[in-house]
Parts: C-alpha cells; sequence; structure tokens
C-alpha cells in the first residue's frame, strides 16, 4: 500500500461510513519511518494515535514507544496554544472587543477530544476597526518566535464580524477582497482552562473550514477531514450552514469541500448535506493525499533527541497570514479563495 493511501486511511479513522482500510500487520521499519513522516508534516499525529489505541493499526513495541513519543509533545504544544487563546480571550473581553476562537481549541466542537486533532494555530476574529488595539493588548511576541515557527495566537480581523449586511456587498467566491459584511450571530462557547471561551458554532467553522479548502491550491487532509467532521457532526444544523455560506457567498465553496471531503474519504454514509454538495459541486474524483512540503526551518524535537529520527519536516505550529479589511486590499488565504 502506497505512503499516500495509509495517510488517507489514517486521517479517515473514526469518520463514520469511511471505506478506506488500514494496513493489516506491522509496517515495516522504512514504512512506518515514512508514515511518521508524513502524519507529522500532515497534521494527523492525533489520528494515528487513536487508529493505534483503538487497534485498527498493528504498532511494534518500538513503534508504539515513538507514537507516544510524538504524541506527547503534540499535547504540549496544543496545550500552549489553547492557554494562548484562553489568555488572549480574557484580554479581549476585559477590553469589550467581540471576538471569537475560529480554529485550533474551537475544533474540539467537533472532535470532542482535544488529543484527536492537537492545536498547532489558533485564529481570533475581532471586528476590523478594533484590530489595533487588539494587537496592542497582546503585547510584542516573545524573543526568538518568527513568522514561520510563532506560537501565538494570531490576530485575524473577518470584514463584517461586528457590522450587518446594510452596508452592502457580499464575498465573491473568486473575488476574496470583497468584504463579508454579513453578521456572524452569537458565538458558540467552550470551556478551556476554566474559562468560557467564544467560539464559532459548528456551522461556522465548517463554512470557514470550506473556505480554507477552496482557497488551497494543494488541500491538507486535516483540513478535509475538519470539514468532514464537522459536515459529520450531530450538533450541526446543516440547514443552517447552507444559509450562511449563501449569505456570504460562498454556496460553491461549501459544496465543492464537503464533495472533496466525502471523495477523498470514501463516505458511504449519504447526509443531506452530502447530497446536496454533490449535486451543486458534482462528482469529484479521489484526490491522494497531499505530498508533505518540506519545512522551512527543520528541528529537532523530542522524538528525534529522544529516539534519534531525522528532523521531521513540519512539526512545529505554523502561524498564517494575518490580515485585514480595507479598500482594494485584497485578502489572503485562509479565509479567502482564489480565481480557478
Amino acid at each position: 500500500m502506497p505512503t499516500s493511501d495509509r495517510l488517507v486511511a489514517v486521517a479517515a479513522h473514526g469518520l463514520a461510513g469511511s471505506r478506506t482500510e488500514l494496513p493489516p500487520g506491522p509496517l515495516s521499519e522504512p514504512e512506518w519511518f515514512d508514515l511518521v513522516q508524513g502524519c507529522v508534516a500532515a497534521d494527523l499525529v492525533g489520528f494515528l494515535a487513536a487508529a493505534a489505541a483503538a487497534g485498527d493499526l498493528v504498532l511494534t513495541p518500538g513503534q508504539a514507544d515513538e507514537l507516544a513519543v510524538l504524541v506527547a509533545e503534540h499535547a504540549g504544544l496544543s496545550l500552549l496554544v489553547e492557554r494562548r487563546a484562553v489568555t488572549a480571550s480574557s484580554v479581549l473581553t476585559a477590553a469589550g472587543i467581540d471576538h471569537r476562537v475560529v480554529d485550533g481549541p474551537a475544533r474540539r466542537l467537533a472532535y470532542g477530544d482535544a488529543a484527536l486533532r492537537p492545536a498547532r494555530r489558533a485564529h481570533v476574529l475581532v471586528p476590523p476597526a478594533r484590530l489595533a488595539e487588539a494587537r496592542a493588548l497582546q503585547g510584542p511576541a516573545p524573543a526568538g518566535s518568527g513568522p514561520r515557527t510563532e506560537r501565538l495566537v494570531l490576530l485575524a480581523s473577518l470584514p463584517g464580524l461586528a457590522e450587518g449586511p446594510a452596508g452592502g456587498g457580499a464575498a465573491s467566491e473568486t473575488g476574496g477582497a470583497a468584504p463579508l459584511l454579513v453578521r456572524l450571530g452569537p458565538p458558540a462557547h467552550l470551556e478551556l482552562a476554566g474559562c468560557r471561551v467564544p467560539v464559532l458554532s459548528l456551522e461556522q467553522q465548517l463554512v470557514a473550514a470550506a473556505l480554507e479548502v477552496a482557497g488551497s491550491p494543494v488541500v491538507p487532509l486535516a483540513r478535509q477531514r475538519d470539514v468532514a467532521q464537522l459536515a459529520l457532526s450531530a450538533g450541526l444544523d446543516a440547514a443552517a450552514a447552507r444559509r450562511l455560506a449563501e449569505a456570504l457567498g460562498l454556496t460553491g465553496a461549501l459544496a465543492e469541500a464537503i464533495a472533496l471531503a466525502w471523495g477523498t474519504f470514501d463516505l458511504a454514509d449519504k447526509t443531506e448535506l452530502s447530497v446536496w454538495a454533490q449535486r451543486v459541486a458534482g462528482r469529484r474524483p479521489h484526490q491522494a493525499a497531499e505530498r508533505p512540503a518540506p519545512a522551512p526551518v527543520a528541528r529537532k524535537g523530542f522524538a528525534q533527541r529522544v529516539l534519534r529520527r531525522s528532523p521531521a519536516p513540519a512539526g512545529v505550529p505554523v502561524a498564517t497570514t494575518m490580515f485585514t479589511s480595507g479598500p482594494g486590499m485584497a485578502v489572503r488565504a485562509p479565509w479567502s479563495t482564489r480565481r480557478r
């Protein structure tokens, strides 16, 4: 079985109706090394651990030890991101700045278990008019943090967070610079570190995840899993998700992302959203897992120091581009689609 097929099977583990198959027996050392490197690069370590814990992926004792070290490392980084998100939320709340945590810890609404989808980043949405104030409240970045390795919570401005549709205009699925003048509505809340933190609802997270997929030339498996996980969540209001996508001008992006996830993970189960998505987007061929992109800077984590593995290609949290709204300003991924 090619490594790409194994990666897809790992990413699909636990999804209801997925017909992907994990390898039946222990992998050879070269196969295991390739799988681990791919999972680290593709943000799939939590799913790999879940498959092993469920007995669906058989590991040798040495492989199990190595995986335990990787899980501990990712859990530590995820906890750091969560603490930063809680701190940012507390500061913004005290300042009276409306905000939402978009991803990272917010994905717990869909996954439940934080260990399944460790957070490597967290974006916090604030009204465009208060973005500068919100940034100032967070203080300077820690010494030694850079744009590619920064673990701090990013402040991103989703145009229209505090505005209503009266301002006119809507986001185009191919014109990412258009303002999104749609009110997000009341947030969902999560208890994180004993604090009640406002996060995007399941419906809002699904549309946001679909927009990330639409804006990526090569769609990471973890993002596709997010779309499938959110779309299959028991608490999701499918009609509300479709209405939100329509209001934002992102109906096609939502349909394509759901159809892509269903094809990638070979999901047999049909839902209201998947049937609608296939009708709107049309069937897309099964997409193989993306090739792990090399990290800009290699580093040695616990697994490399303790187990003497080669540095993982992308094992550190990656900070994505912050953006604001403004006349004539192009909005970059993950919140914009690209002209196709």
